[in-house]
């Protein structure tokens, strides 16, 4: 653990107390449902979901020079590009937010990276993380539920056992590292976060990732949907904690910009 690291988790729980002494702040743009920052020229994918970053070029944010690696399980920037339909210069992932404080700013359409937590509001949730990747605990059917958190993630994922019998709302196209594309119905599950009532449309992951999940003992993942219901999302991995702001009114659909 670096001495940066060291210090941002010897921050007061759940160590969003303080301002940033170097904070830096881009433009945000909503790509179905996929969050892409402008980074000095770079077109930058956020990605908790992802262990590893993934491009040929050198990000630098506050403290941080990004090097990432050409390709992770299979996966490579042209891939990358061609699921998504939009440019894609570098996938920023865990390896390097793991050590620095990250904000979403869904409707303001900013992403601003810090070496220290931002003094912001909301409800703060304690992280366990799996190869750097944030695990939070949500609950469904009054049963506590581990999932990974992942701005990867258009939509969110459940367990096939949890959607079974449930109303489904449509479908959805999708791709994970290592499956490429596939398709899934998704389901209208309430669930609580931070003890706060919520409905989600949740899909159905391919057997093979949904088993990867639950030898992590996950249920799933919580994708980007959620910014239906929160505006700001706080992700402070050195200190292991995520901070959720509400919105005074639930947002009917994600606009693309």
């Amino acid at each position: 653990m670096s001495e940066r690291q060291r210090k941002l988790q010897d921050k007061k729980t759940p160590g969003f107390e303080l301002d940033s002494s170097e904070k830096s702040t881009y433009p945000l743009k909503i790509y179905d449902n996929h969050l892409i920052a402008s980074i000095s020229g770079l077109q930058v994918l956020i990605d908790t979901g992802s262990p590893v970053s993934i491009g040929s070029q050198t990000l630098n944010l506050p403290g941080l020079t990004c090097k990432p690696q050409p390709s992770f399980m299979g996966l490579s920037i042209s891939l990358i590009e061609e699921y998504l339909g939009h440019k894609v210069d570098l996938l920023l992932g865990t390896d390097m937010l793991n050590s620095i404080c990250l904000n979403i700013n869904y409707d303001d359409r900013e992403v601003s990276f810090s070496d220290q937590p931002q003094s912001l509001g909301g409800q703060a949730i304690t992280v366990e993380k799996m190869h750097n990747v944030p695990i939070i605990t949500i609950n469904t059917d009054g049963q506590q539920r581990r999932v990974f958190y992942d701005t990867g993630a258009k939509v969110s994922y459940l367990k096939q056992s949890l959607t079974a019998g449930l109303t489904c709302t449509g479908k959805v196209k999708d791709y994970y590292p290592g499956i490429g594309k596939f398709e899934t119905e998704l389901y209208r599950v309430p669930l609580e976060i931070l003890d706060e009532a919520i409905e989600l449309d949740c899909g159905n992951l391919p057997s093979l990732i949904e088993m990867t999940l639950a030898m992590a003992n996950c249920d799933g993942i919580l994708g980007n949907d959620i910014f239906k219901y929160y505006n700001s999302v706080s992700i402070n991995l050195p200190g292991k904690a995520i901070r959720l702001e509400r919105r005074a009114t639930v947002k009917s659909e994600a606009s693309e910009s």
